[in-house]
């Protein structure tokens, strides 16, 4: 029996007397019934000793049936082999990514300290609201979402609930067409983003949590902190470990020292349904929060120097002014302000269009760092390195005499002193003393028996001093002035030098520019004995750069500190120091801006002169002369210092 008769069997012995009631007996040939429609017929034909099997085939519609469930099995097993095989690692990502949602965690940057340890920033939490949509078209949202961008309701519903104008939220929402998340908004609180799920029930807008910072000082100290804010394009292309939403430095030592503060994001996975609600935590990796940044900065010293310099602009109805105290022994910057300023508690959470264009327009300049980035002419408080020069070159004596008369001339041209009626006949100390500008023309350009320095000297001693270039502080945008010669002046401007030129410059006058930060440095250098110190915004010994050595010799260095002493007392300049508890030395300033109707102030002062601890320089814009404008701030200032400190 083949294989057929079995089968056969097996379908008619199914059928039992027991079987429910309609049932009939299926015979083998009804059993076999089917195959006529299937296969064709077999049957012999041909003489008894020539038999041929001939077979007959079924019908059309038998045939049919065949190939269609053939084809239909080819079909479901193409598709399977199409979707398992060929886009098999594809469907398996994208089936993972529908399933499981990957939400980054935010690290909390370093706390900034000033030198006693008191905090200077603080991070508080706050929410971000992304908009994440899938990135494949294959994905069941991706219609949607797309849809969103272009609903105007949906822009307009969702716009002042993130304080954005529709323009700026389709503008935000067009950013992710490439399938890249956006943040929407920065800084909502928690009833914001309970009101923004409840009106809207959308799977790929999610909220996130992050860290922010807050300026406990606002302006006081924004020129030197600095604020973060969303990392731009120009960030994530340049820095790695950064992604969409990540907050970094923008400028000042939020800046500098990103990389150290900033942290490391973590990561936590969630298992999502299909409308995108968290099921359950599956992984998590914690953040790594920023380093600590310890700095020199005195942040009780800070806001009185900023209160007093505030002041002192008003008063004087300058235009701005700056102010720079550092510890002379080592460089550490003890307090650093420029004013106006502004609070950089705007800028965490995306500051406002209208208020960033009203500082970028106001004529004051408040994003302006005078301190570090202005360079202006210095006028006479650049005298005590002329004076250094001077002796350190030999072209005179702490002993020899200049006398004053008011003026000098040379050919048609005069040449005249601040005080018209003239000093008398001077030596060193009482020409810084007194600010003798005759005394200066004398030993910078020449005059009578003098040879002078001449301006290439003159650059030369400026330059030791740090003057003309960066100094290298831990901070971006540093100026570097300028120290011209005479081929600086051939070469930038085509134009000869002239003796006149050495005479202005012998007074911190013509074309040279230093900045506050610089001049003050470089006055350091001759109160601490000779030493050229970086200046830093880090405390402790290991951050202490040497940037030149014995600049000039003790017997110099004490000579000029003779005279600079002899400011701060009666016959010096500096008059409102006369009766100052404190021994200090100090020089005025007071230089041409190219207008008649207003110079710069500027004043230096440092003391104790047994043991100095601290120098400072005050600078007002456009603000009238050192001696009646700029000394009485920092008369103010030292008197807070030498009390508390």
């Amino acid at each position: 029996m083949d294989l057929k008769d079995i089968w056969g069997e097996n379908i008619t012995s199914s059928s039992s007397k027991k079987e429910r009631r309609g049932s009939r007996k299926v015979s083998l040939a009804d059993a076999f019934s089917w195959l006529h429609g299937m296969l064709p017929e077999p049957k012999k034909v041909g003489s008894p000793s020539g038999l041929w099997t001939e077979f007959t085939w079924p019908s059309i519609r038998g045939v049919a049936l065949f190939l269609g469930t053939l084809f239909l099995f080819l079909v479901l097993f193409g598709r399977l082999f199409h979707l398992q095989v060929v886009f098999g690692a594809r469907n398996r990502k994208l089936s993972d990514n529908n399933h499981y949602r990957k939400q980054v965690i935010r690290a909390p940057r370093g706390i900034i300290y000033d030198r006693y340890g008191e905090p200077l920033v603080e991070n508080k939490p706050g929410f971000s609201l992304v908009w994440d949509p899938p990135a494949s078209s294959e994905h069941s949202y991706f219609s949607e979402a797309e849809n969103l961008v272009e609903d105007s309701d949906f822009v307009e519903r969702l716009a002042p609930m993130l304080e954005l104008s529709p323009q700026e939220l389709k503008s935000k929402l067009m950013q992710s067409k490439d399938g890249s998340p956006v943040v929407l908004a920065t800084g909502l609180d928690r009833d914001d983003v309970l009101a923004v799920e409840m009106e809207f029930s959308i799977p790929f807008l999610s909220t996130e949590v992050v860290p922010l910072r807050n300026y406990l000082f606002g302006k006081e100290v924004a020129h030197v902190l600095g604020f973060t804010g969303e990392a731009s394009l120009e960030d994530l292309q340049q820095f790695s470990g950064l992604d969409v939403g990540a907050r970094v430095g923008k400028s000042g030592l939020e800046r500098e020292f990103d990389l150290l503060i900033r942290g490391h994001p973590g990561e936590r996975v969630l298992e999502v349904d299909v409308l995108g609600e968290t099921v359950t935590e599956k992984a998590k990796k914690e953040a790594e929060p920023g380093q600590v940044l310890e700095t020199s900065l005195d942040k009780d010293f800070q806001r009185v120097v900023f209160a007093e310099l505030e002041k002192g602009v008003r008063d004087s109805d300058a235009t701005g002014g700056a102010a720079v105290a550092m510890d002379p022994s080592n460089g550490e910057v003890l307090s650093l302000v420029s004013f106006p300023s502004y609070d950089p508690n705007h800028f965490v959470s995306g500051i406002d269009p209208s208020l960033y264009q009203e500082w970028k327009t106001d004529v004051r300049k408040p994003l302006f760092n005078r301190a570090v980035s202005g360079a202006y002419p210095p006028g006479s408080i650049f005298k005590p390195i002329v004076a250094t020069a001077a002796l350190g070159e030999g072209v005179i004596t702490a002993k020899d005499v200049v006398n004053c008369k008011g003026a000098i001339s040379v050919g048609s041209f005069v040449y005249r002193d601040w005080d018209l009626g003239g000093h008398g006949r001077v030596s060193l100390v009482d020409a810084i003393a007194k600010s003798c500008d005759i005394y200066f023309y004398t030993i910078g350009g020449g005059y009578g028996g003098f040879r002078g320095l001449g301006p290439d000297r003159i650059a030369i001693w400026a330059r030791k001093f740090g003057l003309g270039s960066q100094l290298n502080l831990e901070f971006p945008w540093e100026a570097t002035g300028l120290v011209p010669n005479p081929e600086w002046k051939e070469d930038v401007k085509g134009e000869q030098w002239y003796l006149g030129n050495t005479y202005h410059y012998s007074i911190g006058q013509g074309d040279l520019l230093v900045t506050p930060l610089q001049i003050t440095n470089a006055l350091a250098a001759i109160v601490n004995g000779g030493t050229l110190y970086r200046p830093t915004f880090l405390r402790g010994a290991s951050n202490h750069y040497v940037l030149q050595e014995n600049l000039a010799s003790p017997e110099v260095l004490g000579n000029v500190q003779n005279g600079m002493q002899a400011v701060c007392q009666p016959g010096g300049t500096a008059y409102p120091f006369f009766d100052f508890p404190v021994e200090v030395g100090g020089k005025t300033g007071t230089a041409e801006t190219g207008r008649s109707d207003s110079t710069h102030a500027w004043f230096f002062v440092y003391g104790p002169v047994d043991d100095v601890n601290i120098a400072l320089t005050v600078f007002l814009e456009n603000g009238g002369s050192g001696s009646h404008d700029a000394a009485p701030v920092a008369r103010r200032i030292l008197d807070w210092y030498f009390k508390n400190r």
